[in-house]
């Protein structure tokens, strides 16, 4: 009886798990992003960054905000011609990194990895979490950009970072 009960609660929490994960997967972008989208759908919101040809700075004016907080910048990347990669940025606040944490933890639920403390690299990661659906990817990540200066975090940046493991992967294959 007691082995039953055991099973019965680690398949209730794996079946939990894996429906978050499949919800990430559903989503498919973030906000009013979808991967696949054509980069002809935002030729006038966007400009190249960095001189690049897939990589892009997001000018529109909408969307604006994640769960009330207003990000500093969107960037864009597209693999071919195609929405796959999304990230957005905040000017630090510990208040604003939890509340999206806390947040993404009710849509998706726990997350699939959290760097232990001493994973942390010296480059300034604060905190880095990650939900990994079967094809997208979304981390979150607290950054200290001077990290040997010892002021607190007067230079610290917030990212969110959602990807599309399918168009990746095959933006992969064809540059071979």
């Amino acid at each position: 009886m007691k082995h039953t009960i055991i099973i019965f609660i680690l398949s209730i929490s794996s079946l939990s798990y894996s429906q978050s994960t499949k919800d990430l997967d559903l989503k498919n972008g973030f906000k009013d992003f979808k991967f696949g989208e054509l980069k002809s759908k935002y030729e006038n919101k966007i400009e190249p960054i960095f001189n690049s040809s897939d990589m892009f700075l997001y000018k529109g004016s909408e969307p604006k905000d994640l769960f009330g907080w207003d990000w500093h910048s969107i960037y864009l990347k597209f693999y071919g011609n195609k929405l796959g990669y999304i990230q957005s940025y905040w000017l630090d606040n510990e208040i604003i990194f939890q509340n999206i944490k806390d947040k993404l933890i009710e849509l998706f639920g726990k997350p699939t990895f959290v760097a232990p403390y001493s994973q942390k690299f010296k480059a300034g990661l604060l905190e880095y979490v990650e939900w990994e659906g079967k094809n997208v990817t979304m981390t979150l990540r607290r950054l200290k950009s001077d990290y040997k200066s010892a002021t607190p975090c007067s230079d610290c940046r917030i990212f969110l970072t959602v990807n599309s493991r399918s168009l990746q992967k095959q933006n992969l294959k064809s540059d071979f």
